[in-house]
């Protein structure tokens, strides 16, 4: 795993900072609940890729952190094939080139473990990405929002300033919920209906609105009540809550496929290393949105939750340093 120089002892990763703070979380809930057998379980999503050298990074920071056997569970995502921009599929040498389907392939992966987790009390999720370096695991504030204002699905935001920002934007649209599928077992349906209902959301849907596909004008569009701010400002981050109920729910549905044109990486039919440009099919987390029946959008200080590592330090932008300066600054602010 990619190592940060963030100058703490046996923290040096992102997967290092995220166990520091599921130990810390459950020892304070130890403290406050006057407890001793308290064990927030941390399900790690991988792929065909990562799947091995995930398992085998995660089990020694288990050790290092002393987490009981079973803690650590493992769910693996679909790999599908990538295509070049003719529609062909991509070789990567004598096989298929394929890659993950998206992090909305979380739902059907995750389908086969909620029975084992509900029978042992399990009820909320905090769904997030890994490579986030200031995402709090578990938000105690967060989490416990959700669960007063009984939401069953919900997303943290940070306000939008750039109106061409590449960041999704979180909206309402005025429309029918998705009707409910037949592929559906009762009892899963017949618990969904029973979550809470936002009568606001009566004939509407909670939807992400990608930067690629909204329009120069509602881009731009400001705030008729505070002109400084812009109308379509709640910015996706990608940290999630789900009611379990919800997520049995949605994890029997098939959700679309998003195409993203990326040059892919693969080898030759000789072995070499080359790029071709292509598509790769992808499953977003946000397509459950629409199922929701009470939503909770909640905003917190970008430069206090929100630092994704997305590239290399060439670039400048989301990348080791600015991951690490942000880590830093943050933590700056917890000691003064």
């Amino acid at each position: 795993m990619y190592e940060l120089p963030l100058g703490l002892p046996g923290v040096n990763n992102l997967f290092s900072i995220q166990a520091y703070q599921i130990r810390a979380l459950e020892d304070r809930v130890k403290d406050f609940a006057n407890k001793d057998n308290v064990s927030i379980p941390w399900i790690v999503v991988t792929s065909e890729s990562t799947d091995a050298m995930t398992k085998t990074f995660m089990k020694k920071l288990a050790k290092d952190f002393s987490f009981e056997e079973g803690k650590i569970k493992f769910i693996k995502q679909e790999d599908i094939p990538c295509y070049d921009m003719t529609g062909q599929p991509i070789h990567d040498g004598d096989k298929i080139m394929t890659a993950p389907n998206g992090n909305g392939g979380f739902f059907e992966a995750i389908q086969n473990l909620l029975p084992e987790l509900r029978s042992k009390g399990i009820k909320y999720f905090h769904v997030y990405c890994v490579d986030n370096i200031l995402c709090r695991i578990g938000d105690p504030a967060f989490i416990g929002q959700c669960i007063i204002d009984k939401a069953d699905c919900a997303a943290k935001v940070v306000e939008k300033s750039d109106p061409h920002e590449k960041i999704g934007i979180i909206g309402v649209e005025s429309r029918q919920k998705p009707e409910l599928l037949d592929v559906i077992p009762d009892d899963v349906v017949k618990r969904y209906n029973a979550l809470e209902q936002d009568l606001k959301l009566k004939n509407k849907s909670v939807c992400v609105i990608e930067y690629s596909e909204i329009s120069k004008e509602q881009a731009e569009e400001r705030d008729s009540m505070n002109p400084e701010k812009l109308h379509f400002r709640a910015g996706n981050i990608a940290i999630h809550f789900f009611h379990i109920d919800f997520l049995s729910y949605v994890s029997h549905i098939k959700l679309p496929y998003h195409k993203a044109e990326k040059d892919i990486k693969h080898k030759s039919a000789d072995g070499k290393n080359v790029k071709t440009r292509g598509i790769k099919d992808e499953r977003f987390i946000f397509d459950v949105f629409p199922y929701s029946r009470n939503f909770l959008a909640y905003e917190v200080v970008r430069d206090e939750e929100f630092a994704p590592l997305k590239n290399n330090d060439e670039t400048g932008v989301d990348c080791p340093t600015t991951c690490v300066e942000a880590f830093k600054r943050c933590q700056k602010t917890y000691v003064l």
